[in-house]
């Protein structure tokens, strides 16, 4: 790792990409990003970033005429991954991208094995279900990248790291309660918080996140009954909806609603819409103390 830190890498998919490094970053060193999807990711990147397996020879042959060397292959099989098999698949062309890279005289060492691990899903206790994934990738890794191959696996855990660091609160500031109908007797309830879809909670269009509120309590209300609630973010776009329908007991200005499994991909795409400033807020950070 330190050999990598010590040096610049990037990665390319484009000629145009070596041109830029040859004359705005000589010396650096770069790794064929190629495209290997999981079509069920939460954020597909496919689209965006990696080479097509016909576009990897005349990549490489770039390289060489740029004289930018080549040493290793990325990937990346998209944002909030869970199928193992297209994990393997990656792996593996990621061995015929070495071999054609070899072929053009690149020694090629490292692999990058990309991120986006996890996606939502957690076992009974909490933690991370990764489900096949870790037996997928090592398994190919052990078929094609064993032991003593001299190449060097690296990884980008963000989203593993990220993705459920933090409880958000939120403080109900507005209310409104309405008929469901006018002949109803049924009622629907409606509550403003202090946060929304141009803050943290931008991840449910941007990350496809489903977010699971909950009322923070005393003992004296925690069996009230629940009624349809509907929760808007604070700005005046009717866009900024966190939930619709969603079962709540009825809350008052001042109860707090608090949004579990918060992390990756929540304040980091805040704005600053409609004179809200969801981006320089201070943050407070409560930790159990360690028995």
């Amino acid at each position: 790792m330190q050999q990598i830190l010590t040096r610049r890498y990037f990665y390319f998919t484009a000629e145009a990409e070596l041109l830029k490094l040859r004359r705005w970053a000589p010396g650096s060193r770069v790794l064929l990003r190629i495209r290997a999807d999981d079509p069920g990711a939460r954020c597909p990147l496919g689209n965006k970033f990696g080479a097509e397996e016909w576009e990897w020879e005349p990549l490489l042959a770039a390289a060489k005429r740029h004289g930018v060397p080549v040493d290793g292959v990325s990937f990346h099989v998209g944002s909030g991954a869970t199928n193992p098999a297209a994990f393997s698949y990656a792996v593996e062309l990621a061995r015929r991208a070495f071999d054609l890279g070899a072929a053009y005289g690149f020694e090629m060492s490292i692999l990058d094995v990309g991120g986006g691990f996890s996606g939502g899903r957690f076992d009974e206790n909490g933690r991370f279900d990764l489900g096949g994934v870790p037996h997928a990738v090592n398994s190919a890794l052990a078929l094609h990248f064993p032991e003593g191959s001299g190449v060097r696996v690296i990884a980008e855990p963000g989203r593993y790291f990220a993705e459920s660091i933090a409880t958000l609160a939120t403080l109900v500031y507005g209310r409104r309660q309405r008929p469901q109908s006018p002949s109803s007797t049924g009622i629907d309830m409606d509550y403003w918080i202090t946060d929304g879809l141009y803050g943290s909670m931008n991840c449910l269009l941007y990350d496809h996140a489903t977010v699971h509120p909950r009322p923070l309590l005393d003992a004296s209300r925690a069996n009230a009954p629940c009624f349809p609630s509907t929760v808007f973010g604070p700005t005046c776009d009717g866009l900024d909806t966190v939930v619709r329908n969603y079962p709540l007991p009825e809350l008052q200005v001042g109860d707090w609603l608090l949004f579990p499994r918060m992390g990756a991909y929540t304040i980091c795409g805040a704005s600053k819409f409609n004179g809200v400033n969801a981006v320089d807020v201070p943050s407070f950070y409560v930790c159990s103390a360690r028995p």
